[in-house]
C-alpha cells in the first residue's frame, strides 16, 4: 500500500506538537515533494564535491552576527551565532528547534538575546528539515541524532572567546525541548541550564495512539511534518522523563495554562527534574517559533542572568 493512503495522520499528528491546521506551514503545490524526493534526498542544498573540509568553519556575516559549519559523522551542520554588541564574554543559548521548524524561525528570538547580551545559536540539525544547508536524510533523522548535532554543536562554540564556555544553555521549543533534554542528560556537565518552551512531552504517548502494539510503521510518515520509521519507533519505545533526574541543574519550564494536557505533561516534569521552575505563558499555541512571544524572551533572559555564574 502507498504510505498516503495507509494513515488519515493529519488531525491525529496535530495531537504530536499542539497545533491546529491553521498554524501549519504546507508546501505550495509546485514545491512538494514526493515520498520518493524525502526518502531519496539529502537536506544538504550543497552537492558533496563543494564540501572541501570537514574542519569546523566560522564566517563573519556582520560584526555580531556570525555563520557556522560543524560537522559529525561527515555530515554538515550549518547554523548562526547571534553576537552582543562590545568586547566581553558573554553566556550562551543554543536553541533546539521544534520538529520541522528550521533555523530561521527562531531569528527574532536570538537577536532579542543577543541585544540583552546573552550569545545565541540557531541551526538546523541534520535531516531536519528539506531543504537546508545542514545535510543528514529526512529519512534517517532521530531525537538520538538531534542530541548528538546539539552536543556537537556546544562543542564547537566553547572554545569562542565571546562565549563562556560555563555558561551555556540549552532553550528547546516543542519538540526541540525533548531533545535538549536527551543533551543535557547525556552531558550535564558541559550544560548551564535547560529552558523548555511549550515542551512537547506528550509526544511518544501520542504515536502510542497513532501506532498500537502490532501497528506497521511506514517507512516515512508525511502529514503533517516528515519523520522516518526510525524515528517513530524510537519514539515508541522512550520515556523522556526517565531522563529527567539525570540533570540536576536548574530548569525553566514554559507552558500554556490554556493547553491542559501539555500542562499536564509539563506538571509531570515538574517533579521529575531535581530543580525545575514551572511557569504560566499565555498564547503559546503550541507553537512558540510563530508568535515571537516576548515573555518568552523575557523569563529566558530572566533565568539566564540568574543561573549564569
Amino acid at each position: 500500500m502507498k504510505i498516503k493512503t495507509i494513515f488519515s495522520v493529519a488531525a491525529l499528528l496535530c495531537l504530536l506538537t499542539g497545533c491546529g491546521n491553521d498554524n501549519m506551514d504546507f508546501p505550495s503545490e509546485e514545491n512538494i515533494m514526493t515520498t520518493t524526493d524525502i526518502l531519496t534526498s539529502k537536506t544538504d542544498m550543497q552537492s558533496t564535491s563543494e564540501i572541501i573540509s570537514e574542519e569546523p568553519q566560522i564566517n563573519d556575516i556582520t560584526n555580531t552576527q556570525k555563520e557556522f559549519s560543524f560537522y559529525r559523522d561527515h555530515m554538515k551542520i550549518y547554523g548562526r551565532i547571534f553576537l552582543p554588541d562590545g568586547d566581553g564574554i558573554f553566556p550562551c543559548v543554543i536553541i533546539s528547534s521544534d520538529l520541522g521548524r528550521e533555523y530561521k524561525a527562531y531569528e527574532a528570538y536570538a537577536s532579542a538575546f543577543a541585544s540583552e547580551g546573552v550569545v545565541s545559536v540557531i541551526f538546523d540539525c541534520t535531516g531536519a528539515v528539506v531543504p537546508s544547508n545542514s545535510g543528514g536524510k529526512v529519512i534517517d533523522m532521530t531525537a538520538q541524532t538531534e542530541k548528538a548535532d546539539i552536543l556537537t554543536v556546544v562543542s564547537n562554540i566553547m572554545d569562542m572567546p565571546q562565549i563562556n564556555s560555563k555558561g551555556i544553555f540549552l532553550m528547546g521549543d516543542g519538540f526541540g525541548c525533548n531533545t535538549a533534554i536527551y543533551a543535557a542528560a547525556e552531558k550535564p556537565d558541559m550544560i548551564k541550564g535547560v529552558i523548555l518552551a511549550e515542551p512537547a512531552l506528550d509526544f511518544s504517548d501520542n504515536l502510542k495512539q497513532l501506532f498500537p502494539d502490532g501497528t506497521e510503521i511506514p517507512s516515512l510518515l508525511e502529514d503533517p511534518f516528515y519523520v522516518g520509521k526510525d524515528f517513530i519507533t524510537e519514539q515508541l519505545s522512550s520515556d523522556i522523563f526517565e531522563l529527567m533526574p539525570r540533570f540536576k541543574k536548574n530548569v525553566l519550564i514554559m507552558s500554556d495554562a490554556a493547553d491542559e494536557n501539555k500542562l499536564k505533561y509539563s506538571e509531570k516534569a515538574h517533579v521529575s527534574f531535581p530543580s525545575a521552575i514551572l511557569m504560566s505563558v499565555k498564547d503559546l499555541n503550541g507553537n512558540v517559533s510563530r508568535t515571537q512571544n516576548q515573555k518568552v524572551i523575557d523569563e529566558t533572559l530572566r533565568f539566564v542572568k540568574a543561573n549564569k555564574s
